[in-house]
């Protein structure tokens, strides 16, 4: 019940508000225990069948969800955010895991590494007094929430259980 709220008013916040489409709210059941959403045309590819698309394909959806990103943070704000009634925490503070993960690259070999170690400490220059709780994520940009069209082209997201503020990585 608590998801399917959350979900709603997500959806009823970012709806018409992205370069792609959110699934439309229809109904909410008074006491939550449903939610209608719209249905997005299009396919849903597996984690592999993306990796295995042309560079240009995998590209073009990387540009599309940066847009993605820029409008949540442009045509919303944090206090929009925040306000979706919810008891699930929408700050989501990731600081310790990335400085995990800045750790590990540091024994790794690879230019994988060392890019993140570059991007890490960039990332840090930036926000040098901690945590910057007040970029809005979407929050699982995997493939399963990817809605593609016939030409591969990122035409949706589903699945807005994770919108929330989150750190600037």
């Amino acid at each position: 019940v608590e998801v399917g709220r959350f979900v709603f008013a997500a959806v009823s916040l970012v709806h018409g508000k992205l370069r792609v489409a959110v699934p439309k709210p229809i109904e909410l059941a008074k006491d939550g225990s449903y939610n209608v959403l719209e249905f997005l045309r299009g396919k849903v590819l597996k984690k592999h069948e993306v990796a295995a698309l042309p560079y240009d394909k995998r590209r073009d959806m990387g540009v599309t969800l940066a847009g993605v990103l820029n409008d949540l943070n442009t045509n919303l704000t944090r206090e929009e955010v925040s306000a979706i009634p919810s008891k699930r925490p929408v700050i989501r503070n990731r600081d310790d895991y990335y400085a995990q993960v800045y750790e590990t690259a540091g024994s790794q070999d690879g230019g994988y590494a060392a890019l993140y170690r570059r991007q890490y400490e960039l990332m840090q220059s930036m926000r040098p007094g901690g945590s910057a709780s007040n970029i809005i994520v979407f929050g699982d940009l995997s493939s399963p929430n990817l809605v593609l069209s016939d030409d591969y082209q990122v035409t949706g997201l589903i699945d807005w259980t994770e919108l929330g503020l989150g750190d600037i990585h």
